[in-house]
């Protein structure tokens, strides 16, 4: 009889994970028709479904008949079970099937134990989750659905997981109790066959739910991962929106174009009027190149460029400053806080804290949209002084002489004294 037992055991372990396998697929193609109402997966919903029909048949027509017969001649086996004058026979067997059944308990690695250190999601807000992401118009339907859908099947895995873990602990403790208190010394014949029944009854608990258990606990722990991973899936994709978003509003292309430029006015500006004072300190030296202007003028004309030169300075730090504040600085400050969101480890906080983040983001546009207006206008001022800012030409009425001092200056930079 054990070896039958033992046999619809398995045969009720492969039964069952079958089962659940195709009530899992069952559900993914319900999913799929009501998000995206494709009719084309009909047919293989249709085949899911008779499959799943199909290893309940089994199960009705073919198992559970044969375990209910086992069960029934076990128990007709123990009522006709009798001890009148010698119950010896009947002591010596029972302390033998006790001493038998604790040390397989003792001896038995507990498979059925779960490992998962995980916790699992709280399924309860993906609703919430899902609605601020359609306001931020990011797609995470599909993700949602199917984690609802594997919520469902964990919270009916662990229901199925419990009850058979607290039928398998209650059974080990019936059994070290009968153990430990010496029940089995009771020679009364209706003792005998009660703590019998008991004792058969416990061990059977035991030993085949916990073989059951062992498939539960797997897939338990897969929808578990799976969860978690999806999960995983769905806050990725958001980070990876934030992030996009983020180099969206304060896209640098343009406002580094203006940086640049007018870091490049600045240097066309110093060089002008580096230019130009070389030739001022030139004619102011000597004195006796005749010029057609007053070297005053040409002064005047000098000091004019210094102080655009200064604007141009000023426009440019503004520039800067806005670019650094707004386009950089606040771009950094937002991935890094976006980074920073992504290493929580509660999934839901981390969601809702993400599409909060690309909620201000977003309402930065026009923040932003203005701070570009505020670059672009020092800068066209900086193209305009630009084109003001030219090389000054001195016409003199000697320029021989200004040729022979120049070359004069030259040879004495060359060969100093």
């Amino acid at each position: 009889m054990d070896k039958k037992v033992t046999e619809y055991t398995d045969r009720l372990n492969e039964l069952m994970k079958n089962l659940f396998k195709e009530k899992s697929e069952i559900r993914k193609m319900n999913a799929i028709i009501s998000i995206y109402n494709e009719g084309s997966t009909e047919i293989k919903e249709e085949d899911e479904n008779e499959k799943y029909q199909e290893y309940l048949k089994v199960y009705n027509d073919d198992i559970r008949p044969i375990v209910d017969d086992i069960r029934n001649k076990a128990y007709d086996h123990l009522k006709r079970s009798s001890c009148i004058h010698q119950c010896n026979a009947y002591l010596l067997n029972y302390a033998r099937l006790l001493n038998k059944y604790i040390r397989s308990i003792v001896d038995t690695t507990d498979q059925s134990v779960l490992t998962v250190v995980k916790s699992i999601n709280d399924y309860n807000s993906l609703d919430k989750l899902l609605e601020h992401a359609q306001k931020e118009n990011i797609n995470i339907e599909e993700d949602v659905y199917l984690l609802k859908l594997l919520g469902q099947e964990i919270k009916e895995l662990n229901y199925l997981y419990v009850i058979n873990r607290s039928l398998i602990n209650h059974a080990n403790k019936v059994l070290l109790y009968m153990k430990e208190n010496g029940i089995l010394f009771d020679t009364k014949e209706d003792k005998i066959l009660k703590s019998t029944k008991e004792l058969i009854n416990n061990y059977c608990v035991f030993h085949h739910l916990m073989i059951l258990n062992i498939p539960i606990k797997k897939i338990y722990e897969e929808k578990i991962k799976e969860s978690n991973d999806l999960f995983s899936t769905i806050t990725k994709k958001l980070k990876d929106e934030g992030d996009k978003l983020t180099d969206s509003v304060f896209s640098e292309e343009e406002s580094n174009k203006i940086l640049k430029s007018s870091e490049e006015i600045v240097q066309y500006a110093e060089r002008i009027l580096g230019e130009n004072k070389k030739k001022r300190d030139f004619f102011k030296k000597y004195r006796e190149i005749i010029t057609k202007r007053r070297l005053e003028a040409l002064q005047y004309d000098f000091s004019y460029q210094e102080e655009m030169k200064e604007e141009i300075l000023n426009r440019a730090q503004l520039i800067y400053r806005i670019y650094n504040k707004v386009f950089h600085v606040n771009k950094n400050n937002h991935l890094k806080k976006l980074n920073e969101i992504a290493q929580y480890t509660d999934s839901i906080v981390k969601g809702n804290l993400l599409l909060e983040k690309i909620s201000a983001i977003s309402k930065e546009k026009n923040l932003v949209e203005q701070n570009k207006t505020a670059l672009e206008n020092p800068h066209e001022r900086l193209i305009s002084t630009k084109d003001d800012f030219i090389e000054i030409e001195i016409e003199v009425e000697n320029p021989s002489m200004v040729e022979e001092l120049k070359e004069k200056e030259e040879k004495l930079a060359r060969y100093p004294e």
